[in-house]
């Protein structure tokens, strides 16, 4: 076993691969998510499980921010394999943007949402729509304290959850970026 290098934290951000590859205490138990564009030579790794010269481990926790029907659809299998690591604490956020269509969807792999936006006022534009998202968003994000995102796609909810957690110097990873 060696020593644990703490790549996890928001103000470093910006580990290099080979620090995360020869400090992990057990690669084979590790989760480790890389973020960042895939073009560079070497992304980042974020590692979402920290563990203490002691032996404690620090459980992570990781918010899937999702509102539409097809973010739910490619986020639920990643939700539920997640939801298999008894390190990760998996807080699935529904911004409430496509309702029901999204709650069907999330039913059909038996998840439910465990925060819930309020959904956005009716008969308004996509201005008022951003800006009702990120103030809840910021809102949950100020309450929940993730260690790191996981967003789908380039809709409003995935917009919102990523500039969200921008702002707040949360790690975001974009399902479509790291399958």
């Amino acid at each position: 076993l060696r020593r644990f290098h703490p790549c996890a934290g928001a103000a470093d951000q910006t580990a290099p691969a080979q620090a995360c590859d020869e400090d992990l205490v057990s690669p084979t138990k590790e989760i480790r998510i890389r973020t960042g564009c895939s073009k560079t030579q070497n992304p980042p790794i974020h590692c979402i499980r920290q563990m203490q010269s002691d032996g404690r481990i620090f459980m992570k926790t990781v918010l899937v921010v999702m509102g539409t029907r097809p973010e739910a659809i490619k986020l639920c299998p990643v939700v539920l394999e997640l939801r298999k690591r008894e390190e990760v604490r998996t807080v699935v956020l529904s911004t409430g943007q496509h309702g029901k269509l999204l709650t069907d969807a999330m039913a059909c792999f038996g998840i439910s949402a465990d925060e819930t936006l309020p959904p956005p006022p009716a008969q308004t534009g996509a201005a008022a729509v951003m800006g009702h998202l990120l103030g809840t968003l910021d809102a949950a994000l100020e309450r929940l304290r993730p260690d790191f995102m996981i967003v789908q796609g380039d809709t409003a909810s995935a917009f919102a959850g990523a500039l969200a957690g921008f702002y707040r110097g949360i790690p975001i990873a974009d399902r479509k970026s790291v399958v």
